[in-house]
């Protein structure tokens, strides 16, 4: 009689998903690489316009109005551009958001 195989948990799925090479990928480098790739001027700043671009080009096809809304949630000083610091909060709060677009940016190279 075959001896079921337990599937793995959503913890090892994602581990083993987040294994880059035989290393695990930190969230401090998930946030630093992703910041970037949206920093389209390198002013360690994202502007409203650079976050949707950024979305458009990693092809994830937000409507306007949410990608609008989540630039607003990440801004949290109201200051009309996302720093690294605010970044860095927002991707703690919404760390599956910074998977999505860790993996994204990795298949975008």
């Amino acid at each position: 009689v075959p001896v079921p195989v337990a599937e793995p948990t959503a913890a090892e799925r994602a581990a083993a998903f987040s294994s880059q090479g035989g290393r695990t990928v930190s969230t401090t480098e998930k946030q630093a690489t992703v910041f970037d790739e949206f920093d389209e001027k390198k002013a360690r700043a994202i502007e409203e316009d650079s976050f949707v671009a950024g979305l458009s080009r990693l092809r994830i096809d937000y409507a306007l109005a949410s990608a609008n809304d989540m630039f607003k949630k990440a801004d949290s000083n109201s200051d009309t551009q996302i720093t690294y610091e605010e970044w860095v909060r927002f991707t703690e709060l919404f760390p599956t958001l910074l998977d999505s677009l860790y993996f994204r940016s990795k298949d975008h190279w």
